[in-house]
């Protein structure tokens, strides 16, 4: 053990346990610290009264002006003060280069802490008591971070006497066993029996969920440091092995198991928003202390040993953890048990009740068990002696701390069954893709089921033939199913509609596969057959599937589909991936939460419409164009709600309680609490509350009211319902910001980051999430991502909020966040470029996001500000260096190629000053040049632009080429493939169109020429189209939705 002299601040090595009284300091770690090896350096230096270069003097009189120093200078004075002749420093008395000196001391430090004769806590955040009440409410002693931090606590629980400092090294006051006072202050702050502080019952008299309990809400630097900061808190030794993550707090648990067997080391909870189904399986060991905090008990207390029932230790197996637990049936002939504790819990709210705890056990086969949820909970009370032991059993147990259901293997047959031939009338297909990736073994071909929830898809696979059945491409979507104790198949066929695979499992993940395959079995999927068998062997099930279709269409699968519709179902060729390379990459959204089908599908980023000035009495005026049918039961209760008429409200819920949760058929299925929200009354939603209404109900779209508080502009209603929300749910896990998602996975971050929203620009706002962050760090709601793999920062960046960038990048603090990428590989940047915020472009680019990091379809920032229209995007990234030329994936579009299909001249004028190629050929099944793109979609402007560059080519053929449309949602433009019989040049392919204006100005240029050199008259350049022919442009399929989508429009002067 290494002291300090508190005479000369030097370094003393001391075996074993020191001899005389030594004062000890608790405190919380700044950025400069001083170290073992520092401060043995200064010791060393100050021995010599010299240092050996001048840069050890100058490092030296740096470091003793730190406030790490600082604070060990002043404590040692202060213990010199009173009489003590060393003092132990964490920071510089612990050499950390040494593994075994640092495992030894964080083992020992909870002694240490005891046999110090005081405890210095110094609290830099604190302010002096003369100005600031360490009582009061909210005190600056009371939010301190000292109180917030793992290592603490056994600084505040081990010693005998404890002396708390303010920053100005003022004694705030004293922890001791005759302190009452100040020890019940104590306890409300930290939650710690004021008897433990005070000395007078020890720490093994307190049950093991509560000491859990102390530790729930604190934090520390180092994951595994939750774990070890609490060894001595229950008097337990194991090896440091950093690295390991959260493992160590399982091995904490373990250690635990070996010393006591108290029970209530199981008591522990699992949030409402981890448990999506019964299906689920936990350990017995809690993942984190904060688990221990999920439960609404108030004391915990082991019962003594049974004198009927033998000793049966708990122990660490193979097998996994064996102990005894006393089973009692959920249901008659069920597999679902209560299992009771040994130990027996109150509430403060029912402080003379003792409650028998139980958690929720399913036997997985034999005596393999599982921790599971119900729908009432993860645990469930029962009244104290409420339950006959006569009805349960005393049995042995396993339980694995990763536990897995019985699942049968699952194999996909991957050879043609015997007599199956060529000429077979079925043909057998294989898979060429799954979604989860993981979820399927290619070289085993096996399909890898992890957690399945019963009913529910856990992956889809894409099966292919050889092309020759009827329908040679469909996608499967494979679940199993619970009946009654066993696992069973279950899937789906689904129609191949064009889509990628991760889309598919998205959209069908969280449906049920229906039981009655007939009822979606559709006209067309019929022709092909799920071939299922199953086997046992060696007391295992085996199920293997294959998947064949008809080759020849029969009536019974035909029906009266016409030849159209049967094509149709073939999938397209490659024409598709052009159309999804080409299709806009971005959507304006503008003021409506309710979702159309249409814009539910899309996976396109969501931008802020230019024309769009944020308002919310736009919004409310909506609102209130919404007529209610009079006959409607809800319509009363609705008109009252609008009305803000509490007095009323209360009145018509006190005759049907269920009015208070009634929908709006003619608003998205709004009820009273979402009308609330939307108008913003803070005092009308409290009733609504107090009156049952449930604060967490969803509209049709999918949000909640808090969501619909944003999108209206009421903001201290928003930072009131995180408040309230927060206090309810203190420091649980998930965070509050997490724990409102709408149906597509949305936090409260998403929604404030959306086009609609300023609410980061809301100081209650903020300070609410602030909030959040210090208590948890905000990291669920940070690295969420929502349906389409975005997160709030992809989503602030397509809104070109800048505020609300740096609002999330301060939250987050987390490395590579700006190259995050969606579900379709677009970065932060991307969407940055699709929004066309310079300043929030140039921002990112300052925090270091990759410049051309491209999309899955090989289209980079670059490009989306182009397909965007957005000029000072492009500007903004050119200047700092973003390759011109960038092409994508499949057919070889460069920025300008889409410049050209879209019509933006001016963007073609941008881009070629930049360097772009002109005469850049496409690749694949695409072959044209920008110039080809130009004519073929009418766009006069951009063909006048390239016809007069010195370096573009007007001879040059093409077989085919891009027709601009739009998509199927009709909110994008894309471009489709025409190929041509005959290869031909810009003139031809302009007069095959009837564009004669564009005709003309080609020729004008071929005619006249133009001096390559740059030396050639005005005369001899191509026109500017004239009127005419601008009418003519604009009669392309670029027209109709010019003023929607941003295109350029073409003007009359």
């Amino acid at each position: 053990m290494w002291l300090i002299d508190t005479d000369t601040l030097r370094l003393v090595g001391v075996q074993g346990d020191p001899q005389e009284d030594y004062a000890i300091l608790s405190h919380t770690w700044g950025r400069d610290e001083v170290t073992f090896s520092v401060f043995q350096a200064i010791t060393k230096a100050s021995e010599r009264h010299s240092f050996s270069t001048l840069d050890d003097m100058r490092e030296h009189i740096g470091v003793t002006t730190t406030s790490g120093y600082g604070k060990i200078k002043d404590s040692a004075k202060l213990a010199k003060a009173q009489g003590l002749k060393y003092l132990w420093v964490d920071t510089c008395c612990i050499d950390k280069t040494s593994s075994a000196e640092l495992s030894e001391s964080i083992n020992s430090m909870y002694r240490w802490y005891q046999k110090a004769k005081v405890c210095y806590a110094f609290l830099p955040d604190v302010e002096p008591v003369a100005a600031n009440d360490p009582f009061e409410k909210n005190s600056s002693f009371r939010k301190s971070r000292w109180f917030t931090r793992g290592w603490t606590l056994q600084e505040l629980i081990a010693p005998t006497t404890v002396e708390f400092y303010a920053k100005d090294w003022s004694l705030i006051n004293t922890k001791n066993a005759s302190n009452n006072n100040f020890c019940d202050l104590l306890m409300r702050i930290t939650g710690i029996n004021a008897s433990v502080l005070g000395g007078t019952t020890f720490l093994s008299d307190i049950s093991v969920a509560n000491r859990m309990q102390w530790s729930a809400t604190r934090e520390t630097t180092r994951i595994e440091d939750l774990a070890y900061c609490l060894l001595g808190i229950f008097n337990v030794n194991m090896p440091l092995l950093y690295g390991e993550g959260m493992r160590a707090f399982i091995r904490l648990q373990e250690e635990i198991l070996r010393e006591t067997d108290d029970q209530s080391l199981f008591l522990w909870g699992i949030p409402a928003d981890e448990t999506p189904d019964g299906d689920t399986l936990y350990g017995l060991l809690a993942p984190s202390p904060r688990a221990f905090s999920q439960l609404d008990l108030d004391r915990v207390r082991p019962l003594p040993p049974s004198g009927a029932q033998q000793s049966t230790p708990a122990s660490v197996t193979s097998q996994g953890l064996r102990t005894s637990l006393q089973l009692f049936p959920f249901k008659p002939d069920s597999d679902i048990y209560y299992a009771l504790l040994d130990c027996v819990a109150s509430r403060s709210q029912d402080a003379a009740i003792d409650w028998s705890p139980c958690i929720i056990v399913q036997r997985l086969w034999g005596d393999q068990f599982a921790r599971i949820t119900s729908a009432q909970g993860s645990v469930a009370l029962f009244p104290e002696d409420s339950l006959d032991e006569n009805d349960g059993t005393l049995e042995n147990v396993y339980v694995k701390q990763s536990p897995f259901h019985a699942l049968p293997e699952l194999a996909v047959q991957t050879k043609s069954r015997r007599g199956d031939n060529r000429n077979s009338r079925h043909l057998e297909f294989r898979v060429a893709s799954a979604y989860p990736p993981e979820r399927w073994d290619s070289t085993l071909s096996i399909i890898r089921p992890k957690e399945p929830q019963s009913g529910r898809p856990f992956v889809v696979l894409r099966f292919v033939s050889d092309g020759r059945s009827i329908t040679s491409t469909m996608d499967v979507s494979i679940g199993l199913r619970r009946v009654q104790k066993r696992w069973e198949l279950c899937y789906e066929k689904l129609p191949y509609a064009d889509r990628r695979l991760n889309q598919v499992f998205y959209e069908v993940s969280g449906l049920e596969i229906p039981l009655d395959r007939k009822l979606y079995d559709p006209n067309g999927l019929k022709c092909v057959r799920m071939n299922v068998t199953e086997a046992n062997r060696r007391g295992r099930r085996f199920i293997q599937i294959g998947l064949s279709g008809a080759i020849e269409l029969d009536s019974a699968s035909t029906g009266n589909a016409t030849a159209l519709e049967i094509i149709a179902r073939r999938p397209r060729s490659s024409s598709h991936e052009i159309s999804e390379i080409t299709r806009q990459c971005f959507y304006e959204q503008g003021l409506s939460y309710v979702l159309t089908p249409e814009v539910r599908q899309l996976d396109a980023v969501r931008t802020r419409p230019p024309h769009l000035k944020y308002s919310p009495g736009y919004s409310t005026a909506s609102l209130d164009a919404v007529e209610i049918d009079p006959s409607k039961p809800y319509a009363k209760m609705i008109k009252a709600v609008r009305a803000r008429k509490e007095r009323e409200i209360k009145s018509l819920v006190s005759k049907d309680p269920r009015i208070v949760e009634c929908e709006t058929e003619e608003q998205d299925n709004f009820r009273p609490i979402h009308w609330a929200a939307a108008l913003g009354s803070q005092s009308l939603v409290k009733t609504l509350i107090k009156l049952g209404a449930d604060k967490r109900s969803k509209t049709k779209s999918g949000y909640m009211a808090i969501h619909l508080a944003i999108f209206h502009g009421r903001f201290n209603l928003v930072a009131y319902l995180l408040e309230e929300e927060q206090a309810i749910q203190f420091k649980a896990s998930p965070d509050t910001l997490y724990r409102f998602l709408t149906d597509r996975h949305e936090s409260v971050l998403h929604i404030l980051s959306a086009p609609v929203s300023n609410g980061f620009a809301h100081e209650g706002v903020r300070k609410a999430i602030e909030n959040v962050k210090a208590e948890m760090g905000g990291v669920h709601s940070m690295s969420h991502m929502n349906w389409l793999g975005e997160t709030p920062l992809h989503r602030a960046a397509a809104s070109g909020d800048l505020n609300g960038i740096k609002f999330l990048t301060d939250l987050s603090a987390g490395a590579g966040v700006r190259d995050k990428q969606d579900n379709c590989g677009r970065s932060v940047l991307f969407h940055a470029a699709c929004g066309g915020s310079r300043t929030v472009i140039d921002h990112l680019l300052d925090l270091g996001a990759m410049l051309d990091l491209a999309d899955e379809q090989g289209r980079s920032p670059l490009h989306a500000a182009v397909m965007a229209n957005n000029p000072e995007a492009i500007h903004a990234l050119l200047s700092r260096g973003a390759n011109v030329n960038n092409v994508t994936h499949e057919i070889g579009l460069t920025p300008l190629h889409l410049a050209c299909l879209y019509g933006f001249s001016t963007i073609v004028q941008q881009l070629r000053g930049a360097g772009a190629r002109v005469n850049q050929w496409t690749t694949g099944s695409l072959s044209c040049q920008p110039l080809h793109l130009s004519v073929a979609n009418g766009h006069h402007d951009c063909v006048y632009v390239l016809v007069n560059d010195t370096a573009c080519e007007v001879d040059s053929r093409c077989s085919s080429y891009l027709f601009l449309t739009k998509s199927d949602s009709g909110l994008q433009y894309q471009g489709d493939l025409v190929k041509l019989q005959k290869p031909l040049k810009p003139v031809d392919l302009a007069t095959s169109l009837g564009l004669s204006g564009i005709a003309s100005t080609i020729q004008k240029q071929s005619t006249y020429g133009i001096n390559r050199s740059g030396n050639g008259s005005n005369a001899g350049e191509a026109t500017p189209p004239d009127r005419s022919s601008r009418a003519e442009a604009s009669s392309a399929p670029t027209g109709p939705l010019i003023g929607l989508l941003g295109l350029e429009m073409l003007s009359d002067d």
